[in-house]
Parts: C-alpha cells; structure tokens; sequence
C-alpha cells in the first residue's frame, strides 16, 4: 500500500503534536502482549521461566496485577518504512479498535508492579511475594510488593 497522503507530503499530519500517534514510528506494531494467568503452582511459575529464556520477551506484571507475557516482534504488515501498514483498509479488529489513549507512550503515569527482563529478577519477585506450599505457590501477602520496596 502506498503512504498516506500525509506521509507523501500532500497533506498535513492528521494528528496534532499532543496526539501519542504524531511521529510514533508505529511503535504498537513492534511487539505484543498477552495475558497469563498469575502462577499458582511451579509448573506455571517455570513457564515463565522458560518464557524469559528467550530473545524479546518479558513477563510484567501491570497496576491492576494482571500478568502479561510481551513478545518485541514486528508485524510482518509494517511497511518498510516502520511507520505504514500494508493492509490499513482490511487490517485486523484489534488494530482498528486499538485507542491511541490506551498506548504506552502516552501512559507515562502508571507504573508496573513488576517487569522482568530474566529469570533472576523473577525468582527475586517470587522469594518476596510468594511462599512454596509443596508445588503450591501461596502469597505473603494481599498486594504484590515491588523488588526495589523491599530494599528500603
């Protein structure tokens, strides 16, 4: 597909510069996330071992505790310029009803509970807020604590 008119320069940006999709370089098609389930038990606890075992993966846990398994892999639709989708009018749901308010970009203000780039930063996570029951995985407490909380 060729650019947009405004990329071609016949057109202004549709955006303003207050917009988190103004020159962003199409970062939300560069990755993706996925939900997990919080591990219960370590089975689950050594999925995610094995998740972060591999190249441009992290695991993160968001504000809300949700967890979420982020895969840095661009979308094989990106144009060659990393900023144009090659199929913008037949693109998925998910890209059309993805909110640019949602973006991280522009989502400076909320902080993970926790992300883990490997399996040390993990273990480090599970030893603070979780017990072994057996196989089980039990929290210590009712909030996830932050690594760097509990250096203080």
């Amino acid at each position: 597909m060729a650019k947009k008119a405004w990329k071609r320069g016949k057109r202004k940006n549709p955006y303003n510069e207050k917009n988190p999709c103004y020159d962003c370089g199409a970062e939300c098609c560069k990755y993706f996330a996925v939900w997990i389930d919080e591990p219960t038990d370590l089975d689950e606890f050594d999925a995610i071992k094995w998740y972060l075992h591999h190249r441009g993966v992290c695991v993160y846990v968001d504000a809300e505790e949700d967890w979420y398994v982020h895969v840095e892999n661009v979308c094989k639709q990106l144009g060659s310029d990393g900023n144009t989708c090659k199929i913008y009018d037949s693109r998925p749901h998910v890209c059309r009803n993805y909110e640019p308010g949602r973006c991280e970009r522009d989502d400076i203000d909320v902080e993970n509970i926790a992300e883990f780039y490997d399996v040390a930063e993990l273990e480090k996570f599970l030893e603070l807020n979780y017990k072994v029951s057996g196989e089980d995985l039990k929290r210590r407490r009712r909030k996830l604590r932050k690594v760097k909380e509990a250096k203080s």
